[in-house]
Protein backbone atom coordinates (compact mmCIF):
# COMPACT_ATOMS: atom_id res chain seq x y z
CA UNK A 1 0.00 0.00 0.00
CA UNK A 2 1.04 3.55 -0.62
CA UNK A 3 2.15 5.65 2.32
CA UNK A 4 2.06 9.42 2.54
CA UNK A 5 5.44 10.99 1.82
CA UNK A 6 7.35 12.42 4.78
CA UNK A 7 7.33 15.80 3.03
CA UNK A 8 3.72 17.08 2.90
CA UNK A 9 4.56 19.26 -0.09
CA UNK A 10 4.94 16.07 -2.16
CA UNK A 11 1.33 14.94 -1.67
CA UNK A 12 -0.26 14.84 -5.12
CA UNK A 13 -3.62 13.63 -6.42
CA UNK A 14 -1.97 10.61 -8.04
CA UNK A 15 -1.35 9.20 -4.56
CA UNK A 16 -5.05 8.82 -3.87
CA UNK A 17 -7.00 5.66 -4.64
CA UNK A 18 -9.92 6.22 -6.98
CA UNK A 19 -13.14 4.56 -5.82
CA UNK A 20 -16.82 5.02 -5.11
CA UNK A 21 -19.08 3.05 -2.83
CA UNK A 22 -22.57 2.33 -4.16
CA UNK A 23 -25.34 1.34 -1.76
CA UNK A 24 -29.02 0.69 -2.41
CA UNK A 25 -30.51 2.72 0.45
CA UNK A 26 -29.90 5.82 2.52
CA UNK A 27 -29.84 3.60 5.64
CA UNK A 28 -26.95 1.58 4.15
CA UNK A 29 -25.08 4.85 3.64
CA UNK A 30 -25.73 5.93 7.23
CA UNK A 31 -24.61 2.51 8.52
CA UNK A 32 -21.36 2.73 6.54
CA UNK A 33 -20.72 6.29 7.67
CA UNK A 34 -21.15 5.21 11.30
CA UNK A 35 -18.74 2.30 10.76
CA UNK A 36 -16.18 4.57 9.11
CA UNK A 37 -16.50 6.96 12.08
CA UNK A 38 -15.67 4.09 14.46
CA UNK A 39 -12.66 3.22 12.30
CA UNK A 40 -11.63 6.89 12.23
CA UNK A 41 -11.77 7.14 16.02
CA UNK A 42 -9.85 3.89 16.57
CA UNK A 43 -6.35 4.25 17.98
CA UNK A 44 -5.17 0.95 16.46
CA UNK A 45 -5.21 1.96 12.79
CA UNK A 46 -2.15 3.17 10.90
CA UNK A 47 -3.53 6.12 8.95
CA UNK A 48 -0.23 6.83 7.24
CA UNK A 49 -1.46 4.52 4.50
CA UNK A 50 -3.16 6.64 1.84
CA UNK A 51 -6.16 4.38 1.14
CA UNK A 52 -6.75 3.60 4.82
CA UNK A 53 -6.83 7.33 5.53
CA UNK A 54 -9.21 7.94 2.65
CA UNK A 55 -11.62 5.24 3.82
CA UNK A 56 -11.57 6.27 7.46
CA UNK A 57 -12.78 9.73 6.42
CA UNK A 58 -15.85 8.44 4.57
CA UNK A 59 -17.90 9.25 7.68
CA UNK A 60 -17.85 12.92 6.70
CA UNK A 61 -20.88 14.43 4.90
CA UNK A 62 -18.86 14.98 1.73
CA UNK A 63 -17.95 11.40 0.90
CA UNK A 64 -17.79 8.89 -1.95
CA UNK A 65 -20.84 6.88 -0.87
CA UNK A 66 -23.55 7.04 -3.53
CA UNK A 67 -27.12 5.92 -2.88
CA UNK A 68 -28.54 4.38 -6.04
CA UNK A 69 -30.66 1.24 -5.96
CA UNK A 70 -30.58 1.08 -9.77
CA UNK A 71 -26.78 1.20 -9.96
CA UNK A 72 -26.48 -1.27 -7.07
CA UNK A 73 -28.87 -3.70 -8.78
CA UNK A 74 -26.83 -3.53 -11.99
CA UNK A 75 -23.51 -4.10 -10.22
CA UNK A 76 -24.61 -6.83 -7.79
CA UNK A 77 -25.04 -9.57 -10.45
CA UNK A 78 -21.53 -8.79 -11.78
CA UNK A 79 -20.13 -9.33 -8.27
CA UNK A 80 -21.87 -12.69 -7.90
CA UNK A 81 -20.39 -14.22 -11.06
Amino acid sequence: MKRYPADDSKIVDSLFTKYIIIVPTEQDKVDLMEAFKLIHDSRDIDNDFVTVNQLMHEYQPTNDIIVSKDAYDVILPMKET
